[in-house]
């Protein structure tokens, strides 16, 4: 019999038997096989995780929030994001497609009431820094200024071409744009 300061040989990890006939060798090929599949699963994981952060990174592109389930490590801090804010601009279809000599400004003076209307939206926006408002009302004050000056050239295009049609008015607005 053993005593109990001899170990046996299975006790210490240490194996005699090798090869095929081994009874130990199933048990060692299906732990080699678990651990392939979880460092193939830990890969598939860690790539999936990239793909949800650039995904939440593009949401909060949008929103202008970072979604709770951006996933960060332990000790990570969540990144600063800035919501961008796209052009989308429409035009008057007839405007673009016209080659007479007024159509050149109107299509400019359309294109200058949607920016105006953009940095109007940009100005009012809230939770901006003061050096941040301070540039966009500027920006705003400089596009409605570039709108009055295109309206202006506009009009006085229009009283030399002739009498102002319903087509000529200025797109986007309901009334003649008026001498400032």
């Amino acid at each position: 019999m053993e005593s109990k300061d001899e170990v046996s040989d299975t006790d210490s990890g240490i194996i005699l038997q090798s090869g095929p006939d081994s009874p130990v060798s199933p048990v060692k090929e299906l732990t080699h096989a678990v651990r392939k599949q979880q460092r193939a699963l830990e890969a598939r994981l860690e790539a999936r995780l990239e793909e949800l952060k650039r995904l939440c990174l593009r949401e909060a592109e949008l929103t202008g929030i970072l979604p709770a389930e951006y996933p960060l490590k332990p000790g990570e801090k969540a990144p600063k994001v800035r919501r961008r804010i796209g052009a989308a601009y429409k035009l008057d279809e007839r405007a673009l497609h016209r080659e007479d000599p007024l159509s050149s400004l109107e299509r400019e003076l359309a294109l200058q009431l949607q920016i105006a209307e953009a940095a109007r939206r940009l100005c009012q926006e809230e939770n901006l820094s003061r050096q941040a408002r301070r540039q966009r009302k500027h920006a705003m004050l400089q596009e409605e200024k570039k709108l009055r000056e295109l309206e202006r050239c506009l009009g006085e295009q229009r009283r030399a071409s002739g009498p102002p049609s319903a087509a000529a008015l200025p797109l986007g607005r309901g009334e003649p744009a008026a001498p400032r």
